[in-house]
């Protein structure tokens, strides 16, 4: 079986080179004879994914047959191994995983390659991406991670088994379901790279690929919750979800998946969103996407698990148009001294003033940031008491509401933390505004026209007091209140001013150029020049 095996991986690596060299230089040409050169590429990746099955059934079969002469089936399996498990054993090592993810790109591919006369020039660019593709994993195989390496000396008489983690019927269509839905992805991006080579005119390519991706996203979807329970189960973490590397190389595909299914539909109906599409689907397949902690950095993950590392409920969402672009609101939000300017409410009610104790904690890259006080410790609040617009302020609004329950608050996580605005790029915002808690969204709806989402939640084991309270800061905060109705004004000020004069502009810099705040204040646009960091890293600007 080693030998039969190997010759059969070795003949997939010859047909998949042979694939993309013939199949680029059928592109290249337009003679008579290219089409007859595209076609044998064709076929030869038909022929890849025979060559890979041939492979994967003689390491199932050598792990049923007890063949503890291959390496990889003494290290995984043993002769009292239950027969799933034996099967199992396919992807319960890195070599046989490398396989089996070849195999199921070399299945997809032959998908693909039988549909070719839905469009066969983008099929074929499709293609020769795909054996590019392939032959990274064959290339693995075939050399680094051999899976039908022997052993060497005297044939073992038992295996080592399988690992007692792995022994769970989850175990058996987990990992295949995440495989599904990692390998899955590479068609989409296969398609919207040939459509990018040869600048395929309308929106086509994603008519084809819709349906891969919707399948593809569920079955990611599905190896997610099954990787959870298995967690939950076998782990012993105590809850479904631990933000280890290996949840979040799942996570982060998953939530590009998610956003490319929802924005292709506006490029489908309106022809928007074309160039973020392309980079969603390809961070969703991008192998140098990063792990959730190393894309935000340790203290970010740490405030997502201060505010919700217990359980939670939804108290209810709703939405906000905004009449601007998408990035002034983002910008907005990571402009930490404008709540105290812009919101006078928040000065006059002491409820967020410069003065207090807080500060910024940049993430990965200056690209997030956290803007955080304390309501309790305020050193400088006579400033607000005599200085002359302050006083102004004062003397319109006066101390205190009618309705004291809007201010009246307590701690929640012990930590005197009465503010905490954290934003994930490109548009997410987990804000903590004394106990008013929500996840919001910035949807683009074009160039001058966003759509705030927002989803205020509680925790489950708020008593129907604090949740009420909860629910009238939520108001307060939300579209129909002070705060983020001022911020949809100053927003649409801006937007206007902006296309008032497009062939002028104007820079003030507060606090330097880079992106690291300053000690002991959060009157920095350090956090600012972190957003438009990231935006022009992922943009080329």
């Amino acid at each position: 079986m080693a030998t039969f095996g190997s010759f059969a991986l070795l003949l997939a690596l010859a047909l998949s080179v042979y694939e993309l060299f013939a199949g680029s230089a059928s592109l290249l040409r337009r003679q008579l004879y290219s089409d007859r050169l595209g076609e044998t590429a064709r076929r030869a990746g038909i022929a890849v994914f025979v060559a890979l099955s041939a492979s994967a059934v003689a390491l199932v079969v050598a792990a049923f047959q007890n063949d503890f002469s291959i390496s990889y089936i003494f290290r995984h399996s043993n002769i009292a191994l239950p027969a799933p498990y034996k099967f199992a054993v396919l992807w319960s090592g890195q070599e046989g995983s490398l396989l089996f993810w070849a195999w199921l790109l070399a299945a997809f591919g032959f998908l693909v390659r039988l549909r070719h006369k839905v469009d066969a020039r983008l099929v074929a660019h499709a293609s020769v991406v795909l054996a590019a593709v392939q032959i990274f994993f064959l290339l693995l195989v075939n050399f680094a991670a051999h899976p039908f390496a022997v052993v060497q000396g005297q044939m073992p008489a038992d295996g080592n088994g399988l690992n007692p983690l792995l022994q769970y019927p989850e175990m058996v269509i987990h990992p295949p379901m995440l495989y599904l839905g990692y390998v899955g992805f590479t068609v989409p991006f296969a398609f919207a790279l040939g459509a990018l080579i040869m600048r395929y005119p309308g929106e086509k390519w994603i008519h084809i690929t819709r349906r891969w991706t919707m399948v593809t996203w569920c079955f990611l979807t599905i190896g997610i919750f099954l990787g959870g329970h298995w967690a939950y189960s076998v782990l012993g973490w105590g809850g479904y979800w631990g933000w280890d590397p290996v949840e979040n190389a799942s996570l982060l595909p998953w939530l590009t998946g998610t956003a490319f299914l929802h924005s292709v539909m506006m490029q489908e109906k309106r022809g928007m969103l074309k160039v973020w599409n392309i980079w969603l689907i390809f961070g969703t397949f991008s192998d140098e996407t990063p792990d959730f902690e190393s894309y935000i950095g340790k203290d970010h993950v740490a405030n997502i698990r201060r505010i919700c590392g217990r359980p939670i409920t939804v108290l209810g969402q709703y939405s906000q148009m905004l009449h601007s672009n998408w990035k002034l609101y983002i910008e907005n939000v990571q402009d930490p001294y404008h709540a105290s300017l812009l919101h006078a409410f928040n000065g006059v009610m002491k409820m967020d003033r410069l003065t207090m104790e807080g500060g910024i904690n940049m993430g990965t890259g200056g690209w997030h940031h956290i803007s955080y006080s304390k309501m309790t410790v305020d050193p400088g609040g006579e400033i607000y008491e005599t200085a002359p617009l302050r006083s102004a302020e004062i003397s319109a609004y006066g101390y205190g509401l009618r309705d004291r329950s809007l201010t009246d608050v307590w701690d929640d996580y012990g930590d005197r933390i009465s503010l905490s605005v954290q934003t994930v790029f490109p548009t997410f915002v987990l804000q903590q505004l004394r106990n008013c808690l929500a996840f919001r969204t910035a949807v683009p709806r074009g160039p001058r026209a966003t759509e705030l989402m927002w989803i205020a939640f509680g925790y489950a084991d708020d008593d129907e007091a604090r949740k009420a309270k909860r629910l009238k800061q939520s108001n307060m905060m939300g579209p129909s209140g002070l705060i983020s109705m001022e911020d949809g004004m100053v927003g649409a000020l801006i937007q206007k001013s902006i296309e008032g004069d497009k062939d002028k502009s104007s820079v003030m810099l507060l606090g330097g150029r880079g992106t690291d705040p300053i000690e002991g204040s959060r009157a920095s646009e350090g956090s600012v020049r972190g957003f438009w960091a990231g935006y022009r890293a992922l943009t080329g600007l």
